[in-house]
Formats: structure tokens, sequence, C-alpha cells
């Protein structure tokens, strides 16, 4: 199967997923904690629709792998590989039903080929494809600003980012807020970065992400002109563990992040 009979069937499942997710947001759903932690949610929906994503894919496609959130299947290093993450924001799905997104990225030999981030309540579809721009709802994403300066920047950090920045790296990054415009803290890390893709955000950070979490977002900000890497870990390693993230608008914002807010002083 070629890439883009992969791609235009992947653009369909995520929909077919999508609007399952959407008549379901309104029922009761089952919550547990993962690892006891209170701000981190998995509903029977997110195992659901990971389920879904992962044995159509397999039925249509043969020989594939996988790396999936709820870790339904094993990943395979090396090979044709999906990505997903079946709900980002589950914490936004049952609380607020909206700002959650399905995440589904393809690469091979593990470089990224296309991602697709679906921002379910508001209907609105990313697409990056590696070397072949970005788009939202089939428009073209324009290329970033490169020469925005960070005075006039709006970031997305959350507070727990803050205390796990700075219990694990002696990091003071409450810094930063005398030197932007503002900051938000929106809870779907995908959504985020596509946010960021079309020019709506400048910067992202978080301590904790993992691989699904941006796997697919990532191509988007590639294919728009800024900039993204895990500050303190190899980028092109594939993480199933948490690591610090960030993104921004422009190389030079990221790299002026980086040198002024993220040097690491052990505490």
């Amino acid at each position: 199967m070629s890439t883009e009979e992969k791609l235009i069937f992947a653009q369909a499942l995520i929909r077919e997923a999508g609007a399952q997710l959407r008549s379901r947001s309104r029922n009761e759903l089952k919550i547990h904690l993962k690892n006891h932690d209170v701000g981190d949610l998995v509903s029977d929906a997110d195992k659901q629709t990971e389920k879904l994503l992962v044995s159509a894919i397999r039925k249509r496609f043969k020989g594939q792998s996988f790396l999936t959130e709820e870790k339904w299947v094993s990943y395979k290093p090396k090979t044709q590989t999906w990505i997903i993450d079946p709900i980002d924001g589950t914490t936004n799905f049952v609380t607020w039903k909206r700002d959650y997104t399905i995440s589904i990225a393809y690469y091979e030999e593990e470089r990224p080929v296309f991602g697709l981030v679906y921002d379910v309540e508001a209907d609105d579809l990313y697409l990056g494809i590696t070397g072949g721009g970005a788009w939202k709802n089939g428009e073209r994403l324009a290329k970033l600003p490169q020469d925005k300066p960070l005075s006039r920047c709006v970031a997305d950090v959350s507070l727990k980012s803050v205390a796990l920045l700075k219990s694990k790296y002696g990091i003071q990054l409450e810094k930063l807020a005398s030197h932007i415009r503002g900051h938000r803290s929106s809870g779907c890390a995908s959504l985020c970065l596509c946010r960021l893709a079309a020019g709506e955000l400048d910067v992202y950070l978080s301590a904790h992400l993992k691989t699904w979490d941006y796997a697919a977002a990532a191509i988007l900000i590639n294919e728009t002109g800024g900039a993204w890497g895990l500050p303190f870990h190899d980028r092109q390693a594939l993480y199933s563990t948490s690591v610090p993230f960030l993104a921004a608008g422009s190389r030079d914002l990221y790299t002026q992040i980086v040198n002024k807010f993220l040097t690491v002083n052990r505490i």
C-alpha cells in the first residue's frame, strides 16, 4: 500500500473515531487514575478508541507496528509505525467536553511521514506531511514569522510543568513570565502544537510529554518553520517515558528560551 493510500484511510478513520467520541462524551464514563495521579486520567473511551484505531489499521495494512498511549499493542522499532494517542486531553474530555484530540502519526524507519490531529468537538482536522506542508481543514498553513520578539509571545505551560522542572532540574521557569506577553494552560499538547503551527500560539513547554503526545503535531511545526526539541534528551528517540518538550514559532525563539530559562541547576 502506498503512503497516499494510508493517508486517505487514516483521515477517514480519525473522523470516524471522532464521531464515536462525540456521541459518547455526553454519556457516563468510567474514569481511572494512572499511577495514582489525580491529574492523569484515563477513561474507558480512551481504551476503546485506541482499540478501534489499531484494529482498523491492522485489518487494512499488514505488517504494521504501533506505539500507543494505552499500550494495547507492542512497539517494534525500525518498521512502519503508527503512533497513536486515542484521546489527548482526557481531563478536558471528561470535564469540559472540548479541547481534546485524537492524534495519529505514521513513521517509517522512525522518521515522520505524516501526522493527523483531530480537534473532535471543533471538527478541525490538522495534517502535516513531511516535505509536503501543513494544513487545517484542507487549507494550507502559512509559514511562521521568524522575527517575532519574545516580548510579544504567548506561551502555554502548566503549573505542573513549572513544579516538575523546578524539582527535577532546578529550573526557575517563573522567570519567563516577565519576558512574555502572557501564558495559558489548555491541557492538550497536540492541540497546542497545532495552534502554534497555525500562528495562534508562540511557545509551548511541558515537563512531561511522551512520543504519542507530539509525534503528529510536530510534523506541522516542522512544515511551518517552527522549532521543537527535547531539551535534555535525544530528539530522535521515540520515548514512551515522559520527557521535557519545548516548541516555538522560530528557531531563534527556541534557542533564546533554552539558553535563558532552561539551564539545568541540580537541586
